[in-house]
């Protein structure tokens, strides 16, 4: 782990990896001091920290297995703006749950902002999910 954080990220995907093992650590240590909001700081757990990385993982299989190696440009807009969609998420999934008043259009806008993640993942790869292996 020590490697992660000695040098500066060289790309977007590592500047989001470096985001979501924060959130997975930020998560945990709100659980611990706040223990009566258990729920509402699961979001960041789980949406941002463990829902990037995995994320994150799923995109490097695809790029490794299915894109040519001129494909896997370090800079991605598309990947700061999927970053940032899970950053606004999941700060609104908590709200909801802290704010009782809120719950309901928090609960739609959070999930929105995750199902247009989805999306542009999606749309992202699907050219590459039917591309055939090059022959050996």
């Amino acid at each position: 782990m020590p490697g992660i954080w000695s040098v500066r990220a060289p790309g977007t995907r590592p500047w989001a990896l470096r985001i979501g093992l924060i959130f997975i650590a930020g998560g945990f240590l709100c659980r611990t001091i706040w223990p009566l909001q258990l729920f509402a700081f699961e979001h960041f757990l789980f949406l941002c920290g463990f829902g990037l990385v995995i994320l994150l993982t799923a995109d490097r299989v695809v790029m490794g297995h299915c894109a040519s190696p001129t494909e896997m440009t370090p800079k991605s807009k598309t990947w700061r703006w999927m970053a940032w969609l899970l950053f606004i998420a999941a700060p609104t999934r908590a709200t909801a749950d802290l704010v009782p008043s809120t719950r309901v259009s928090h609960h739609i806008y959070a999930a929105i902002m995750v199902l247009a993640l989805m999306l542009i993942w999606f749309v992202l790869h699907f050219k590459r999910f039917s591309r055939k292996p090059p022959a050996e």
